[in-house]
């Protein structure tokens, strides 16, 4: 019998591989055990072969109930019946996972022989600052080397590797002390790498300034922080009016100069060149101006560059704060494709780029956008990248159940008893420990989320990570501080509520971040400003992989609010929101979890750093298509018009509306107003060629996007 008159909500989910027109139905004493009564599930492409239950099934609690699975097609008269199953449950609302456990055949697959690198074909050379590797000395003092957790075109599939000769450049890192390598150890270091397609960077110039103007400079402006704050606030450790002071400037532009050294050697004509961020942006024009790669007088290189930028590019007008800003912009331009992760960002460049160089923005067909400089077309473009789906999964498998019994013992459970007796109830959080992350705003919205929302009280623990990786130290140190604090005050006020972990490493390795994101209801992001991060996509895919959808909360000043549309956007700087946001997400039910989680999906599962890579250098193979086709055609975004045309056009509207700007948005900066009335000279009167209101023949109306008065100009034709 039933307890009470209880029921439960029963969701199910079955793998079964279908042909075309089969369905899956399911079938038992929920519904009926015939046929007929059968409820059939529903799939999608991104999910299959996974088939849910379109809504949840309704049983009685604490009673076992039979069901069984059944694929049908068009034609049967009886379905293909899988074997019978049961459940009993005493739970409000249950999730279940089966597999059908009767495979129809796989249809036949074509053989597929991925294309091997063609010997003697361009290569694609991806310079970073650090190489993806890992040097070490052994115990017998022989150098060996690794690839680091993180790899850009080395996916598990779709591995540009696999058709392209690829090659990697950069500094080596890992603890490794480069100012007591001998001539020796590098050669032998060299040697190693060369087997793995890198090629390694030793610089004699100052690594200590270079990394200043990175750290302290470009990394904090590009965050939105001001020259100003950067000298006066308390938790920046140091900062210079004068940006060129300790030789921070010289030292960049002799690293990157170190860099181009080292490529002209290596580089040939033909090949690609990937540079990747804001550590290496004078580097593209480096290479553009120099031998065998300078622009030709028909406007070709004979190797193609690539700059993209992984940080967020700051509003022009930060930007200009910048001393050395213009030699920056000189320097990413010098590269034939610019990339970001989010269209804030490139807009923000390309802004820049017309604002402080006076460059005129372009355009080619498809869409894509960029400016003009020395006669060649500079394509921006916006990719994003997600998880590897593969990657993700093997690690599910393979290594994160040894990783829950850690993050189990984090958690204090209530002490007092709650409902069936359940656990806590997780939010978590991944975070760098520096004030632009915003944990300290997170543990305030926190702290007034448990004091206005009372019912979570002993029920919620917050679980968040402190990445220090040692960049800013007195930043990190400063902001711990406060974090501590908060988090003791909280712990005061409601025991058990807040776990902080610092990890001096300022690294989570993947294994124990699923194994978090698993154990998590609710992922938390506060950021201040924040760029491309991953950890969201691959927190949605961990907990979809389970079939328990979370919730995420993502800062509208961080690039996960615009990628994910089934996140929960939120202010950081306004606590009560977000405390009222926390409440929202822990009281959503099973059903908009799924639904925000079906959104995010797709574009998860698809964007692998393979697939990535190929639509980076498809965009680039765009440009140089375009080009050639008419190296004279105007790539203006707002292309001229002939007076002729456009005179023929407006006499034969019926209803006319003139655009004009007097900003520089569409008409040059300095045009003075007689020219843009002397454009209504060419088109022949009376008034049915320039008018807007036939009842007022002789005026035309004139919008303009400056920054004047803001009203509509009244011209007398």
């Amino acid at each position: 019998m039933a307890q009470d008159g209880l029921y439960t909500k029963l969701h199910l989910a079955v793998r079964a591989r279908t042909q075309p027109g089969q369905v899956v139905l399911v079938s038992g004493s929920a519904t009926s055990d015939r046929t007929s009564g059968a409820l059939e599930m529903v799939t999608s492409p991104d999910q299959y072969p996974i088939w849910r239950t379109p809504k949840p099934v309704i049983i009685a609690r604490g009673v076992r109930h039979d069901y069984r699975y059944s694929i049908r097609s068009a034609h049967d008269v009886e379905p293909e019946p899988g074997h019978v199953r049961s459940v009993k449950t005493n739970t409000p609302e249950l999730n279940v996972e089966d597999d059908f456990g009767v495979t129809p055949p796989e249809p036949p697959e074509l053989p597929i022989k991925k294309p091997s690198p063609t010997p003697g074909a361009s290569r694609l050379v991806i310079v970073c600052y650090h190489l993806p590797v890992r040097v070490v000395r052994d115990a017998e003092k022989n150098w060996t080397a690794s690839w680091g957790s993180s790899i850009i075109a080395k996916s598990p599939s779709e591995s540009i590797a696999d058709s392209r000769e690829t090659w990697w450049a950069g500094t080596i890192h890992g603890g490794l002390n480069r100012r007591q390598l001998t001539d020796q150890d590098k050669d032998e270091i060299r040697a190693v790498l060369l087997k793995m397609n890198c090629i390694p960077v030793f610089s004699s110039n100052s690594e200590e300034g270079y990394l200043n103007y990175c750290k302290r400079i470009l990394w904090p402006s590009f965050h939105n922080v001001t020259v100003l704050d950067q000298c006066c606030a308390a938790w920046h450790e140091r900062a210079e009016w004068d940006q060129d002071a300790g030789s921070s400037w010289s030292a960049y532009e002799a690293m990157n100069e170190d860099f181009r050294d080292m490529l002209l050697d290596f580089l040939r004509a033909g090949d690609t060149v990937w540079v990747h961020d804001y550590h290496l942006m004078l580097l593209p024009s480096l290479l553009a101006t120099s031998e065998p790669f300078r622009v030709d007088r028909h406007q070709s290189r004979k190797a193609r560059i690539v700059f993209f930028l992984h940080a967020p590019f700051p509003t022009s007008q930060l930007f200009c704060a910048l001393a050395n800003g213009p030699k920056l912009l000189e320097g990413v331009v010098g590269a034939d494709v610019v990339g970001f992760h989010a269209f804030e960002h490139a807009r923000h460049f390309l802004n820049a780029c017309t604002r402080l160089m006076g460059m005129e923005r372009a355009s080619v067909a498809g869409g894509i956008t960029g400016v003009l400089h020395q006669g060649r077309t500079v394509m921006v473009v916006v990719r994003h990248v997600s998880v590897e789906t593969d990657q993700i999964e093997q690690a599910l498998r393979d290594e994160v159940p040894s990783h829950v019994p850690a993050i189990e013992g984090l958690i204090q459970e209530p002490s007092r008893e709650t409902p069936n007796n359940a656990k806590r109830i997780v939010l978590c959080g991944v975070d760098p420990c520096q004030r632009l992350s915003g944990i300290s705003l997170k543990l305030l919205a926190y702290e007034r989320f448990l004091a206005e929302y009372p019912r979570w009280r002993g029920r919620v623990a917050l679980v968040q990570y402190c990445l220090l990786d040692g960049t800013r130290v007195q930043d990190e140190a400063r902001t711990l501080d406060e974090i501590k604090a908060l988090g003791q005050r909280l712990n005061a006020q409601n025991p058990g509520s807040v776990v902080l972990i610092e990890r001096p490493s300022g690294r989570l390795g993947m294994a124990e971040r699923l194994a978090l994101f698993q154990r998590s209801d609710v992922l938390v992001g506060t950021a201040i400003r924040e760029g491309h991060t991953l950890y969201p996509s691959e927190y949605a895919l961990a907990r979809a992989l389970k079939g328990r959808p979370g919730v995420i909360l993502a800062s509208e000043f961080s690039a996960t609010s615009t990628l994910m549309s089934g996140a929960v956007n939120v202010n950081p700087f306004d606590v009560p929101s977000v405390a009222a946001a926390l409440d929202t997400a822990l009281s959503m039910d099973a059903v908009e979890k799924r639904d925000r989680l079906d959104r995010d999906l797709p574009y998860v599962k698809s964007r692998p750093s393979g697939r990535w890579t190929q639509e980076i250098l498809e965009d680039m193979e765009t440009v140089h298509r375009q080009v050639a086709v008419d190296e004279d055609a105007s790539l203006a975004i707002a292309q001229r018009l002939e007076i002729g045309r456009l005179a023929d056009a407006f006499s034969r509207s019926s209803r006319r509306f003139l655009f004009l700007d007097l900003g520089g948005t569409l008409i040059p900066k300095g045009d003075s107003v007689s020219k843009v009335l002397g454009l209504m000279e060419v088109f022949p009167k009376p008034h049915p060629h320039v008018l807007w209101d036939v009842r007022r023949p002789h005026e035309a109306l004139l919008v303009t996007t400056s920054c004047g008065a803001g009203r509509p100009t009244t011209l007398t034709s």
